[in-house]
Formats: C-alpha cells, structure tokens, sequence
C-alpha cells in the first residue's frame, strides 16, 4: 500500500493512504475498532486494479491517526469521512467494517451527495445486548492492549500469511496510541447512528461471516439488516469470521466490484 498522507479536521488528523489511478472512481476504507487500515491490505489492490482509487483511513485514535479526541461517537467518524471525501474529491462508495458500518450510514444521509453507494461488513445493527459480566469483561478486553491482541486473532477463522507481520503493526500502534480510542468506541452508543439505516438510499451491499462470533445467531442479524436496508443486498461468505474483507477477499472483491459498477453508473 502507499505512504501515508494526513489530513487535518476539527479536533485531531487522520492518517490514510491511496492506491489506484489518481482519476478514479473514490472508494474510502474504514476498518474497525481495534483495528488499522491495513486490514484492507488485500482488497484495496483488487479494487485498484479495477480502476478505483481506494483511500484507507486509520480511525480517529488508532494507527497512525491521532489522539486525544473529544468524541469517538460513529457520528464523529463519519464527519470525518465526509472532511476526507471533500478533501479527495468525490462523491465516493464507502466499505467499512464492524463498528464503522454505524458511520458509513450516517454519512450516507447527511450527504446523499457525496455518498455513491455503501460496502457495510460485520455490521451491527444494534448496541450489543451484554449481561453485568460480560460486560466487564468486554471493558478489560477493550482496555488491555494483549486481552485485544488475543481476542482480536480470535476473530479469524485461518488467519492469513502475514499475519503475524500485520498482528506487529498493530500492537506497535496501539503501543503509541493507548487503547483509549478502542474502549470509546466499543461503549459508543450506535442507536442514533443506526437510525439512518432505513434512510439509506444508495445502492449497498452488506456482507458477514458465516462463523462470526459476534453475531450468535446470524439468520437473525442478517434478517434484521435487512429489515433495515430492504433495497440492500445482504450476503453471507462462507467460512470466515468477523473479517470478511481479509479471510476472504476473492469472494468481498467482486460483490464489492459489483456494487462498486451499480453505484458510480447510477
């Protein structure tokens, strides 16, 4: 992937990177949290060979974005996606995964405009339901940078090649980030952000994991995504766990193309 370049917004900089034709279509990445823009370091250069312009972000707190932020809401996330897309210039699909889904839809609504179309992977479509202790539990985990470390491969089925390389990177960053970023955002409360989902009017395609932990009972979550987004394509990959576009890009690559066509022809 490219070097990294920075962009300044209210409150703090993100760090992101592009590849692709610097006249292509705009597709912006968004990982999750506790995670780096590098989880989409096999779909970006698809989608690039494709023709598109792919510009991966680092989440406000996370990577090489900076800290100290006053809010980490998926309202505050999707402003910046909107600074970013005014910034490259677009209008632009947006891909995003696991918390980011909430922000990626909200942007779609306050800007219609400069939204083209939404890739939502591992989204939730509610505020995880949690008993006392696993909700402790889940705020150690989103606290302790080696308890996010374990649970974080946990959420692979296989995981790739380079896996260790990348799980490096990622404790590195957190390492000089704090995992502040990573507690704000697992406590974020996404019912407001979650509320533009059935004003959605883009074309979307929404995809999860056949063995995602997070989502127990997955019939239900994808029946209730759709109930939410009835225009929307939703589809389940086969396999994989909470990281669609990294277990399985040969299946995320040409959906997302496909949506990628359906949205800048429209």
């Amino acid at each position: 992937m490219a070097n990294t370049e920075f962009l300044d917004v209210p409150g703090g900089q993100l760090a992101y990177e592009v590849v692709g034709p610097v006249d292509g279509p705009l597709v912006i990445a968004l990982p999750g949290m506790g995670d780096l823009r590098q989880s989409y370091r096999f779909l970006a250069p698809r989608l690039a060979d494709a023709g598109y312009r792919v510009a991966s972000v680092d989440l406000r707190g996370q990577g090489e974005s900076s800290t100290g932020w006053d809010s980490y809401r998926p309202e505050a996330v999707g402003a910046d996606v909107l600074a970013l897309i005014e910034h490259l210039g677009g209008p632009a699909v947006l891909v995003a995964t696991s918390f980011s889904p909430s922000a990626a839809a909200w942007a779609a609504v306050q800007a219609p405009a400069q939204v083209a179309g939404l890739v939502l992977l591992s989204m939730f479509t509610d505020n995880p339901t949690m008993n006392p202790v696993m909700r402790l539990v889940s705020g150690q985990v989103m606290s302790r940078r080696a308890l996010w470390l374990m649970y974080w491969k946990s959420l692979f089925t296989t995981v790739p090649a380079d896996f260790a390389a990348n799980r490096e990177l990622v404790e590195r960053s957190f390492g000089r980030t704090g995992m502040a970023a990573v507690r704000a955002m697992g406590d974020a409360d996404k019912t407001e952000a979650n509320a533009s989902l059935p004003r959605v009017t883009v074309p979307t395609l929404v995809l999860y994991g056949s063995k995602d932990p997070d989502f127990p009972d997955l019939a239900a979550q994808a029946k209730r995504a759709q109930e939410l987004l009835p225009h929307a394509t939703v589809q389940i990959v086969d396999g994989v766990k909470h990281y669609p576009a990294t277990e399985a890009p040969d299946v995320v690559a040409p959906a997302t193309l496909q949506l990628l066509k359906e949205a800048f022809d429209a």
